[in-house]
């Protein structure tokens, strides 16, 4: 959804994340939003937080501009390469 090593989002992910923030605007519950980034951060000197947190706003940033009120954001979280995907390849 993001480009390799970046928090600069892919076309399709502003598009959906528009479309995303307006439906979950009509719905009652706060939202958390993850970002995450793939593999471990030992050889990155900790960049993988600071994207991981940077996709994270960006993805904050998308959902409101599709219509979510910013009083329904409950926490928006970077969780670098803490949470892989896929468990038996974290750098997928």
């Amino acid at each position: 959804m993001f480009q390799q090593g970046s928090a600069e989002p892919m076309p399709y992910t502003k598009k959906l994340l528009a479309t995303v923030g307006a439906i979950i605007d009509t719905l009652p519950n706060r939202v958390s939003i993850s970002g995450h980034t793939a593999g471990n951060d030992a050889s990155a000197g900790g960049a993988n937080w600071q994207i991981s947190s940077a996709r994270a706003d960006q993805a904050r940033a998308m959902l409101q501009a599709g219509g979510l009120s910013s009083d329904r954001i409950y926490e928006v979280a970077g969780n670098a390469g803490s949470e892989p995907l896929l468990r038996q390849d974290p750098n997928a």
